[in-house]
This record gives C-alpha cells, structure tokens and sequence, in this order.
C-alpha cells in the first residue's frame, strides 16, 4: 500500500475490526506530520459518528521495521514562537484525547521503531501489543532535540509505567527494547513480530466479549508512584532529589529541556490529565522558543544528512554487504568494537598474539553487554546470543574470504604494517583494511602495501559502546567502494560516520589538540588544574582538558601530540608537561595516574604532584572567560584550516564531529555555529587580541579574517 500524500489508511475486516494504518509506502518511514494528522482528524471524526461502530481497533503500520518515528522534525524546526509550539501541542492533545475516548476496544500493534509522537499516540490506545525482538523499540527521545513531548508524553506515560522509570525514559530519551516493554508495565503483551497483530486481534475478540468499559490509567503500581500521586509532601521530596540529580549532570541554563519535563511530570502528578495536558503544552511552547532548542534541531539534521554521503559518491558504487568481519587487536579498543558488531548481528573473529589481551577483550564485551541487561534493554538471552557472534582466536584461520578486516593494534605504524602485510597474504587483496588509527596517515600505513585502494581509516572513539562517532579517513588511493562500504557499517553500527581526508590527526584530534595544548600552556603560567577543567565545564563541555587527557591516556596523547608537532610546528606543539607526565609513567586512568589520582572508575583529586613536572611555572591564573577563548578560539582556527585544506568536506562535518566525537556543547550546535554565533568579527578581534598579549600562535588564519572583512559565516542562518 502506498498512500504517499496522506500516509494513513482506515479498513474494516470481515470480522468487523476495524484497522488505522500508517503507510507512507516509497516515501519513507510513518511520521506524523500534519498531513497524517488532519487524515488523522478525519478518521475520528468518522469513526465516531458511525452508527454501526466496529468490534475495535487495531492501529499499527503497513513496514514490518517501523511503527511510527514520531512528528515531522522539518515541521518543528520552522516553529515560530512558544505560542504556535503550544497551538500545535493541544491540537495533537485534543486528537489522542479523542482516539482514547472511542467506546470500543483501541490496540496498538507495535513492531519496530516506535518513538516521540508514535509513542504517545499508543499510550492514548487502550492495550499495546509489541514485538519482542531488539528491533522493537519504544521511547520519547523529544529532550535530545531540546523539547519535552508534547501530545501527552509527560502525563500518560507516569500513569503507564513506574515513575522512576517514567522520568528517566523522558530525561534521558531511552527507549525500552523488545521483552523489556513488556517487563516494565509499558506493553501490555510482548509476542514474536509475526505475531503482534493476531495479537492484537485476539485481544479484541477477548475485550468485546464483555460489556467493554475503556481501562482507566491510574497510575503505575509501586511505592515511589503511589507516594508521589497520593502524598504531595513525598511527591515534592522525590522530585527535588531528581532536579538534583539532573543538574549534577546538565546545566538547566544551557538545556531546559528537561527541566521542563520535570515541571510537566510533577504537576500532572497532583492533577487531572486535561489540567496536565494544558500544562504541558505551556512548557513545550517554552522549551520550542530557545537558542538551544533550535541547536538541537540543527544536530539532528547533520545527523540524518550524514548518511547522505554515499550519494556523493555516485549511483554505481556500491557497498559490500557485511555479515562478517575480522578484527586484529583485542584489548579494551578491539572487545568495545566487537561488542557494538556483535550487537548489530555481525560476526566478529576477533585475532590477537597472545590469550590474554583475548580476554581483556571479551571480558569488555561482556560487560557492556550486561550493562544494558541490566538497564532492560536487553535479555539474558541476547546477551548470550551477542557474545557467541564473538570468536576469538590467535590465528588467521577463517580471515581469508573475510569482506572487512578492522585492524585496532598498538599505535605503531610499523607494527600497522606488519599486521596489513600479514593480512594480505592471507586475504590475497580480497578484503578491505580499516585501521583505527587516532593519528597515523592512512597513506603511511597502506604504503608498500598490494592493494593500497582497500585501506582506509576507521576511527573509534573510546568508549566505543557511548561514544557515537566514527570517523571514516579516505586515503589517496582509498576506493569509493571501500568508503562506501565503511559508510554502511558504521549506520549498521548505530554509529554516525563522518568522512574525511587523510592528513596528520584527520580532522578531530587535529582540532582538539589544539584545547590540550593550551590547557597544558595555561598549567605552565600559573592556572590549578581543576580551574581550567572548571572553566570548559562551564562552557559545556562534559570534563575538561585535564580529565579529558586522563581519559584518553597520557600515552596515546603524547604520541598523537608528537605526530602534530612534527606536522605543524609551534602551532599545535605543546609545552613539555605532556613528555614529562609520560615519561614518569603517569598514564591517567588507565594506571591511575595522571593529572589526577584515580581509583578505578571514580576519578579523584588532582595530583598535586604533577606540577614538579613544570619546571619554570609562573604564578598567573588566567580569568575564566580569557581561559575558555584561550582553549576554545585555536579549535576554530584550526577546524578553519581543516577546511582549506579538505580535510573536511564542509563547516556542518566539522560541527557533527566535534559534537559527536568529542562532546562539543550541543546547545551551541556546533564550534563554527559557535563562531558564528558570536560573529566571525568578534572571533578575529579576540584572537588578535590574544596574539598581542600571549603568542602569535593565536593570529587568525586568512581564511578567517576573509570571512570576517566580508562578513559572511561559516554556515548559513
């Protein structure tokens, strides 16, 4: 079925069922726009004037992967004022209201995607029936894009489910997969895909057996969700704890999101649904009218173009389909990555010299696999499943009809070399070689090699399972099927891919250096360390440069700071505290010592004795403002660069990357939407400003005083 315009069908069987399907058909996944919802409108309008109504209902959609994906995010960005925000909440309010008021049995038939809009729209449904496969997916991920849900999220879903939960699944956006909807109270029955919709039928023949009366929701069973509901005191206690908890975690200046939603939550809580109703709709009009709501919008956009970059390459390049792949290296890096392709359905042979990186390995995976049974977003049972698709093995065997091999070694380019040797002579050029190199030239590592058109680089960042960029480096001689190929493994990977081209650092650790070096500068002068980690925290970013380094590992930044040095000179050289923490063996997390104490996980203070390690240390703490501009002002020097260069195709891959890779703020969209934002003439009056009174290496580069004199901007408005 392909109703294109309107994307919405109503039928009635030959039992009387009467069946809403959603079918956008060759135009794409369901989402309600506001075609869909007028057809919608007129529907209800029909279905309640009916005089021989049907026996039910059954709402579901005509793709096997995809219920609804929710509303039309076009629609949202061109949102003009709080006032046409909350129009269009309480017109989608008033349309659910009316399907939950149907005096027959409403079921939705839930298999896929079911997020945003979707998911409100079967929490008005009477019963839900879902798939319980991982693919079914059930969620209200509205405060990613800077709003609360708005068509009734914030009321029905604390009624449906536990309120923890319930605030959680808001705040965070996370969906409840397969099984799991069932397990917390969100689905009313859990069935294979294939049969949710005789499911959803029986459930009908079931309700309409009986005089029918429309269940009424009221309110999760448990202590916190009656305590909340019934004792206001109880309800202002848990929900003070939560706006805690929240803040530790993000600053409400700089995403009110979900602040809002805790408003719309508490409130509904200590009303009825229409009073709650009408005060969610007020908070959504307040989140849609902010500077951080339209940034979000504009990431989610980046995000879905990204996958555009196959188009580029041209209709007759195609990807190799991947069911596969070969993994060298295991460790930390190589078990995070076999877990994400286990988890995706691949099958992973993941190689190493020696047993016991093996097992660091997949000890790794498993615990990222468990981590997300424990959080219900997976069974037992899939756990178990993800990690049989894991192999290990200290041989090549099974590597030589491989479509993929991802290489995760030691940064060591001649170590890279080897092990791309080695594969070739067991592959015979049939495979293609991805290294997750963080800085080594892809053209370095493929030279010599047999068939230099199979390499490229496939950058992980570290955690790999949490961290959603992969950063795809086209060598010179780098095949479009290669590209195309490790485009299509990423997305199947949940990862986002952005492509760039070969050069010293690629394009996210070229720029991010660039706040390392000056972190590492500021130390020299005089600044504590937990004041500069303080003052990038405040910007947004989620840890400062020092924990950052922590993170990461001293080691791996110090070579990654060597390769840029040699590259390109006193710009991007740091200070020698780098050299020194390494060569006393500080290694940050990983060994427990770094800029700061660690144990384990918990990072503790910082070390106060790193600062032995600068030797001539002055004693000028630098302002906090002076210190943002002095970490954050080089990355869009830099970053400026990258795109005279090539490096990155465009100003919006810059953007994506740096959110992505590296936690940019979000809510400033972007850095050269942030440079645009505080106007291309502001950021070469500051960096001038620098440049006279700490070094030349501030001074604009020309393609940014070009931009400032003419006074265009890095993206449009």
């Amino acid at each position: 079925m392909n109703q294109g315009k309107t994307g919405l069908e109503l039928s009635v069987d030959a039992q009387g069922v009467a069946h809403l399907v959603f079918d956008r058909g060759e135009d794409g996944l369901n989402i309600l726009d506001t075609s869909v919802m007028g057809r919608l409108e007129g529907i209800l309008t029909e279905l309640e004037a009916r005089k021989d109504p049907p026996k039910g209902l059954v709402v579901r959609s005509a793709r096997p992967d995809s219920f609804i994906v929710g509303a039309d995010v076009e629609e949202i960005a061109k949102l003009a004022s709080a006032d046409e925000a909350e129009r269009k909440s309480n017109y989608g309010q008033s349309l659910f209201n009316r399907l939950e008021a149907l005096p027959f049995p409403v079921v939705a038939a839930v298999c896929g995607t079911c997020l945003g809009g979707g998911t409100e729209l079967v929490l008005a449904c009477h019963a839900l029936i879902a798939g319980d496969d991982s693919k079914t997916e059930i969620g209200l991920p509205e405060v990613r894009l800077g709003l609360i849900p708005g068509w009734g999220g914030t009321q029905r879903l604390p009624r449906r489910v536990a309120l923890p939960l319930a605030v959680e699944m808001i705040l965070t956006g996370k969906s409840q997969r397969g099984r799991a909807a069932e397990r917390v109270g969100l689905a009313d029955r859990c069935v294979p895909p294939d049969y949710v919709l005789r499911e959803a039928l029986a459930w009908i023949t079931e309700a309409a057996s009986r005089p029918y009366r429309r269940p009424r929701r009221r309110g999760a069973s448990g202590f916190v969700s009656r305590s909340a509901r019934h004792f206001p005191p109880f309800r202002k206690m848990f929900f003070a704890m939560v706006r805690k908890r929240t803040i530790e975690k993000v600053n409400p200046e700089h995403y009110p999101a979900p602040f809002k939603a805790l408003q719309s939550i508490e409130y509904g809580l200590g009303a009825d649904l229409a009073h709650g109703l009408a005060r969610e709709s007020q908070l959504l009009g307040e989140a849609a009218a902010t500077e951080a709501r339209r940034n979000l919008t504009r990431l989610f956009f980046l995000q879905r173009d990204s996958k555009k970059v196959l188009s580029t390459l041209g209709p007759e390049v195609k990807p190799r389909k991947i069911s596969r792949l070969g993994l060298l290296g295991a460790g930390v890096m190589g078990g995070g990555i076999a877990q994400v392709a286990a988890a995706s359905g691949i099958t992973v042979r993941m190689k190493d010299v020696d047993l016991k990186p093996l097992g660091l390995g997949l000890r790794h995976a498993r615990e990222v696999f468990e981590k997300e049974a424990v959080r219900r977003r997976q069974s037992s049972r899939e756990v178990d499943a993800g990690m049989g698709r894991i192999v290990p093995t200290l041989t090549y065997a099974g590597f030589e009809t491989l479509p993929i091999v991802v290489e995760a070694v030691v940064e060591n380019l001649e170590v890279k070399r080897k092990v791309l040797h080695d594969l070739e002579e067991v592959t015979r050029g049939r495979s293609l070689f991805a290294s997750n190199t963080s800085s080594l030239r892809i053209d370095a590592i493929a030279e010599g090699c047999r068939n230099p058109e199979n390499v490229l680089g496939m950058h992980f960042f570290n955690p790999v399972d949490r961290m959603p960029l992969v950063e795809i480096i086209r060598g010179s001689a780098t095949s479009d099927e290669a590209v195309a190929t490790v485009v299509e493994l990423s997305r199947r990977l949940k990862k986002t891919p952005v492509v760039v081209k070969d050069g010293p650092g690629f394009l996210v650790n070229r720029i991010l250096m660039a706040t390392m070096n000056e972190a590492l500068f500021l130390l020299k002068e005089g600044s504590p360390i937990e004041t500069v980690d303080r003052a990038m925290r405040r910007f947004g970013m989620p840890m400062g440069p020092f924990e950052l380094l922590d993170q990461v590992g001293i080691d791996v930044a110090q070579k990654v700071s060597v390769i840029l040095g040699e590259a390109f000179g006193d710009r991007i050289r740091p200070p020698r505290i780098l050299e020194a923490a390494y060569a006393q063996q500080r290694l940050g997390k990983k060994n427990g010592r770094g800029f700061y104490k660690w144990n384990g996980e918990r990072r503790g203070r910082p070390d106060p004795t790193v600062y032995s390690l600068v030797n001539d240390r002055g004693g000028r703490v630098a302002p906090e403002g002076e210190a943002v501009d002095r970490m954050v002002l080089p990355m869009i020097n830099e970053a400026a660069l990258c795109l005279l260069e090539g490096i990155a195709r465009t100003p919006a891959d810059v953007d994506l990357a740096m959110v992505m890779g590296t936690g940019f703020p979000p809510f400033r969209g972007g850095l050269l939407r942030y440079a645009d934002t505080l106007t291309l003439v502001e950021v070469v009056q500051r960096m001038d400003r620098l440049a006279s009174l700490c070094d030349p290496r501030f001074r604009p580069v020309p393609l940014l005083r070009d931009l400032a004199r003419t006074g265009r901007t890095f993206l449009p408005a």
